[in-house]
């Protein structure tokens, strides 16, 4: 009854397909964006030229924006700077000796070696490696340190 009032199911259908339509155009103008972009032919006329049906134009201008800052932050993370080696090493190294830590002790304990547990090594290794060089994905760099600091814990582990 009450949907009734506010305009029967087809009126919710409408406005559905309408909001459907909306987002997949925004997601087609991300695309073209961070294409022009990835491709170095982004200019600012871009905003006059493209076809935005369901768009208006402030909606529009933050849409780009938002997608250059994405594309910008992917740009600077993906890049090897000092903070990299320096952070990813000091990482590494805090990482491996708590993670060969654990796995020394839970070899102790044990006495077997449960290989899942190297999984979680990984993961720790990689989180360390990650906090110290406050980038996140993208970047070559981060995996070298986390499979060192993986192999330094597993190494330490046995040692101890």
């Amino acid at each position: 009854m009450l949907l009734r009032k506010r305009g029967g199911l087809d009126c919710k259908v409408g406005i559905i397909h309408k909001h459907e339509q909306v987002e997949q155009e925004k997601e087609r103008i991300r695309k073209e964006v961070y294409q022009l972009l990835k491709t170095k032919t982004f200019s600012h006329s871009y905003t006059d030229s493209v076809n935005a049906q369901h768009i208006i134009s402030d909606e529009l201008q933050e849409l780009i924006q938002e997608t250059k800052n994405l594309y910008e932050a992917e740009e600077i993370d993906g890049k090897i700077v000092p903070i990299t080696l320096i952070g990813g090493a000091v990482g590494a190294a805090i990482g491996g000796t708590i993670g060969g830590i654990v796995w020394g002790i839970q070899m102790i304990c044990t006495g077997y070696m449960f290989y899942l547990l190297a999984v979680g090594l990984s993961l720790l290794c990689n989180a360390c490696v990650k906090f110290f060089t406050k980038q996140f994905y993208k970047n070559w760099g981060l995996l070298v340190f986390t499979v060192i600091a993986s192999f330094y814990a597993l190494g330490l582990g046995e040692f101890l």
